[in-house]
């Protein structure tokens, strides 16, 4: 459902989504950790989900306005994967393993993503992704 919105959407519904864009578009290469949307500075964004959605959009091609509803969904569906894989190295067996990604799948930020909730999901898929690494090295 984010797919189509990010693909037929002309306009930003949000307004995070709208500074979440323009600071990825402000983002240059000379000052890349001073993050600012509209001439100020932004203190509340996260550098690492504004460079994110800044190589997203320089990658895929999706229009900068897009960007953060495109890096919201591939938030999640990382989200997801990561606790799916969190499930593997722990030991678990496969079964409920898939248990724990249609669960996280159920739950109400993956399902309805949008750019307010994107950098969450995007860091949540990091402490997800660390405590997999935890995991396996903690059993080896």
């Amino acid at each position: 459902m984010t797919g189509i919105t990010v693909w037929l959407n002309k306009g930003i519904p949000f307004f995070g989504d709208a500074r979440i864009a323009d600071a990825a578009n402000a983002l240059s290469l000379e000052d890349c950790f001073l993050i600012s949307a509209g001439g100020l500075a932004c203190t509340d964004l996260a550098p690492l989900y504004v460079w994110f959605v800044k190589g997203l959009s320089l990658i895929s091609g999706i229009a900068p306005a897009m960007a953060p509803l495109a890096a919201a969904a591939l938030s999640c569906a990382a989200f997801i994967i990561s606790i799916w894989c969190t499930a593997i190295a722990a030991g678990t067996g496969k079964k409920a393993a898939f248990a724990a990604g249609l669960i996280a799948l159920c739950s109400l930020p993956v399902c309805l993503p949008s750019a307010g909730l994107g950098p969450d999901m995007f860091f949540a898929m990091l402490s997800t992704s660390g405590m997999a690494f935890l995991y396996r090295g903690w059993i080896k």
